[in-house]
């Protein structure tokens, strides 16, 4: 169940035939606001409401971990359920439980939008089902009794050695190594900043699990950003590393602020309004190192534009409109560049004849 925000989920407007569901269920009627008094007993946390969490939050908000190809695995939003301090604590965009209020709480809120909303959680799988809220409803209502239940402490220790990114008996990637350079002494970002983000319907992945540098995108929400609503980024551009703009209305307007973002090393433009002599504002970005601009329509400017960008080492630009011949133009241009054109497919294996073909009798 991927939380990302606490603000803009209780701005959102649940499905209300699933709240009045919840809320019959829970022993209330549906114009009631839900309170302890309306909801006694309250649901054992550990027989009743754990389960709920293990078997449908946990793999997304719990202990960051290695995965089966040791890469970390962050808890994703910041935001960790696997303890009751961590759940009182929330994540990234704030609080995500507020006891005696299930009408306020994320946690409740995000399982009743609609099943076309990007924000309904859990992210994967089948949603939660009127039993299992009903629950939750229940437990938030009577102040969210945890009982004996603690969990994860929050000052627990990191994962092991083994587990981390840079792990001594498995050398790191350069580009985790480039991503530690790049930070340097770089503080965590400041939790107002992160709020606006979260606000603008960001998604940030903390890369390095310190909150210093984070990939933002904005899933579900591409048709809201444009060049105005990439002020958004103001408060966080120390901390953006990777900024994915695939699909949304940004245009040219916008690049010469992406430019002084000075930690960004890649921007995805991919099928965006940003033309071929716009790119040249990007050429004083001082860490830009990967350009993705597949599928967004380009002309001959952008040879020029690509190939005065300093710092870059890779370029996508598959279905942008440049022929081959232009992308040869690049590459001699700027032999220190990477130009990803068309994939090479392979040629379809004709079928061999059979030997010895039976007869038909």
């Amino acid at each position: 169940m991927t939380m990302r925000s606490s603000s803009r989920s209780t701005s959102r407007s649940p499905s209300r035939s699933s709240l009045a569901l919840a809320l019959l269920l829970a022993g209330g009627t549906a114009p009631q606001r839900l309170s302890a008094q309306e909801t006694t007993p309250a649901p054992d946390f550990r027989t009743e409401v754990l389960p709920i969490l293990e078997a449908r939050c946990f793999e997304c908000h719990q202990a960051p971990r290695a995965d089966a190809r040791g890469r970390l695995r962050k808890p994703k939003g910041g935001l960790r359920l696997d303890g009751r301090d961590w759940l009182l604590h929330g994540g990234d965009g704030g609080a995500v439980l507020l006891p005696g209020d299930p009408d306020g709480s994320p946690l409740l809120a995000r399982t009743l939008l609609d099943a076309d909303d990007p924000d309904l959680m859990p992210e994967r799988g089948e949603r939660l089902s009127d039993a299992q809220t009903a629950i939750l409803a229940r437990w938030i209502a009577a102040g969210a009794p945890f009982g004996d239940w603690t969990g994860a402490a929050r000052d627990a220790e990191p994962p092991a050695a083994s587990s981390a990114p840079f792990d001594a008996a498995r050398p790191a990637s350069p580009r985790a190594l480039r991503l530690a350079a790049l930070a340097g002494e770089l503080s965590p970002i400041a939790p107002d900043a992160m709020k606006r983000l979260v606000d603008a319907g960001a998604h940030a992945d903390d890369l390095l699990g310190d909150r210093r540098l984070f990939a933002v995108g904005f899933p579900g929400h591409q048709d809201q950003i444009d060049d105005r609503a990439l002020r958004s980024l103001e408060g966080a551009r120390e901390h953006l590393a990777e900024l994915d703009l695939a699909r949304t209305a940004v245009g040219d307007a916008a690049l010469p602020g992406l430019a002084r973002l000075p930690r960004l090393v890649r921007l995805d433009l991919s099928a965006t309004r940003v033309s071929g002599a716009g790119l040249r504002a990007l050429a004083t970005a001082p860490a830009l190192r990967v350009l993705v601009l597949v599928g967004t329509r380009l002309d001959g400017a952008a040879i020029d534009a690509l190939a005065a960008l300093p710092q870059l080492e890779t370029v996508y630009l598959w279905r942008s409109g440049l022929e081959e011949a232009q992308l040869a133009t690049l590459r001699a241009a700027a032999p220190r560049l990477t130009v990803v054109g068309a994939p090479a497919l392979p040629e379809p294996e004709s079928e061999a004849p059979r030997a010895n073909p039976r007869r038909r009798r």
